[in-house]
């Protein structure tokens, strides 16, 4: 996807906390999309609202589009920043907007509105889809999206209405027709699409469906994986889990990692110090001893990468 992110004031040049949290967010999201930054700078030796092109010192495949505003007490109370940003709009033809900045008190009106009083989601044309602002918002899963509002996190639909009445320490995002959310007292479910809770059982860890499987943990800290309806596909428990990739997934036992098929069984005897998914039916692992192997589906060596010294 396409994405805008506008913020206030973007690092190097501010660094504040909504500053350094948009950055994250947008090296994060630069690895599956593309990403745009429509911010400000302060340059007294530039025209007042030209717009500039960089880049992140950190991350090429970000793009800054910097409005210069260097003679404005009141930074985005300006017209020519709502056609600067239009002008973007229309070049970039976004397949999302997401606009976060500054306190309450610094109500605006037009795009800036969001700028002075929250977070909240735009169209890709500019125009604001509901009047509700929030202290953050991220972006669109199977026609939801998670919010935080000062009562606490939940999600809301395209219209902005919110898809349920309670709220949440904590919300994931869609995935598979679920989304894993995090209760006050600490303990994870899963919710349907539409906002009920999926199955009574809460967790000590929920992670999310792939493939309709996910990873649980419960109070000993061990693990085991679920279908949609909240009952264990082989009834084992691993001390660490991962989620099933190509009919496998990574499991860590006393002895160490190895991988397990949709049943709970290991594919050999042997355990390792480190272990990655199967690709093309084989997968590096890292021995005991130090030795980098590459092991096929069966739990056969395949050729070593590196021998121990």
């Amino acid at each position: 996807m396409k994405i805008i992110l506008v913020i206030h004031g973007y690092p190097m040049r501010y660094n504040a906390g909504s500053e350094v949290y948009t950055q994250g967010l947008a090296l994060a999201l630069a690895n599956r999309h593309e990403v745009h930054i429509f911010t400000r700078q302060e340059n007294s030796f530039l025209p007042e609202y030209e717009l500039s092109e960089e880049v992140d010192p950190l991350d090429a495949r970000v793009a800054l589009h910097l409005i210069n505003m260097a003679q404005s007490r009141d930074r985005y109370r300006h017209v020519e920043v709502d056609r600067q940003f239009g002008t973007l709009l229309d070049w970039i033809e976004p397949d999302m907007v997401h606009v976060a900045d500054a306190p309450p008190e610094r109500r605006v009106s037009g795009i800036q509105n969001a700028l002075a009083s929250g977070a909240y989601h735009i169209f890709p044309t500019g125009r604001v889809a509901y009047k509700e602002r929030y202290l953050r918002t991220f972006g669109f899963y199977e026609g939801r999206a998670a919010v935080q509002a000062h009562d606490g996190w939940f999600h809301i639909l395209a219209s902005g209405k919110p898809l349920y009445r309670e709220r949440y320490d904590w919300c994931g995002n869609y995935q598979g027709g679920r989304s894993t959310v995090r209760c006050f007292e600490g303990l994870y479910l899963y919710l349907l699409l539409d906002g009920q809770v999926a199955y009574p059982e809460r967790h000590r860890y929920a992670g999310d469906y792939r493939d309709g499987i996910a990873v649980v943990q419960r109070e000993d800290g061990l693990h085991t994986h679920i279908n949609f309806e909240g009952q264990q596909i082989h009834r084992r428990w691993f001390l660490d889990l991962d989620v099933f990739h190509k009919g496998y997934a990574r499991a860590r036992d006393d002895g160490g990692w190895h991988h397990i098929d949709l049943k709970g069984r290991p594919i050999s005897s042997r355990r390792f110090v480190a272990i990655e998914s199967f690709y093309n039916g084989q997968a590096r692992v890292e021995d005991v001893d130090g030795s980098l192997l590459v092991i096929n589906e069966a739990g056969e060596m395949v050729v070593t990468q590196r021998v121990s010294h």
